[in-house]
């Protein structure tokens, strides 16, 4: 698959579909949609609205896990939409867990309590449904993931669960600790057997994974492009902890663009030369 990490254009092409996995504020997608409309051009300007509302708007989505966030994050985009001659479009972002295979968020009281749950199952629809090309964003940095990798579950007799690589029946009711989704995703970074595999669960780190997982399954349904454009952390590009991981990318992707910014001051990093800094 024509994979590419870290480079996206053609963004006002009906066929892309877009989303930002870690929302935030909506920046992002906000910026997105500004391209949308400048690569379209002042020529046909009067065609943006119509093309943002039947294309653009039904293939491109947003998840944020904050609710302050999340809700900042409609009035941004719907003021672009506005600037944008588009006022009465509705954006697809949802308040929901990236990395949840089922749970949906807290609901919360009164009138809001429906419109929740209906993100939670709209967003699940998307994660398990819609074949994904770009994945843009500024996912979170954070050496205590509030993602974890394992989670504790209840098996009832009867039921299998897996121990060690092997799949065993319960023959009485049990709880026991199991890789959740990301945390089985995750364990593909540890293929050269890191010895210090704490620092794959960054936050940054599980959001890569999940958002090359995603592209994956576009390539499988037959798509030939498929894009992630993350700003991240910079450990990943050369700690010996990340082997795997850059293994693994790299037998992913065909082309991986990488601007690094030095700015680690614990590392008394500073700009590479020509370029003017702080």
């Amino acid at each position: 698959m024509r994979q590419h990490f870290g480079k996206a254009d053609g963004l006002a092409s009906p066929d892309v579909t877009l989303l930002d996995p870690a929302l935030g504020t909506g920046t992002f997608l906000a910026h997105a949609l500004r391209q949308v409309a400048d690569n379209f051009g002042p020529a046909h300007a009067g065609d943006l609205p119509d093309h943002l509302r039947q294309h653009t708007l039904k293939k491109w989505y947003g998840f944020e896990l904050l609710a302050a966030p999340y809700v900042l994050a409609h009035l941004k985009l719907g003021q672009v939409l506005e600037s944008l001659n588009a006022p009465e479009a509705a954006p697809q972002v949802y308040l929901t867990n990236t990395f949840s295979e089922h749970e949906f968020p807290p609901a919360l009281p009164g009138p809001f309590e429906q419109a929740i749950s209906e993100d939670g199952q709209a967003a699940q629809q998307v994660k398990a449904e819609e074949k994904i090309l770009v994945i843009l964003g500024n996912p979170p940095y954070s050496g205590t993931s509030a993602n974890p990798s394992e989670g504790v579950v209840k098996v009832l007799p009867g039921q299998t669960y897996e121990r060690n690589g092997r799949t065993l029946r319960a023959t009485r009711e049990m709880e026991i600790a199991q890789k959740t989704a990301i945390g089985r995703l995750i364990e593909d970074y540890r293929v050269l057997g890191e010895r210090n595999p704490k620092w794959l669960q960054n936050d940054y780190v599980k959001f890569i994974r999940w958002a090359e997982w995603k592209i994956a399954e576009a390539e499988q349904a037959g798509y030939q492009h498929g894009i992630v454009a993350f700003i991240t952390d910079h450990s990943y590009l050369n700690n010996i902890s990340f082997g795997g991981m850059r293994k693994h990318l790299l037998d992913r992707f065909n082309r991986i663009y990488v601007l690094n910014l030095h700015g680690n001051s614990r590392m008394r990093e500073v700009p590479p030369p020509g370029v003017e800094g702080d």
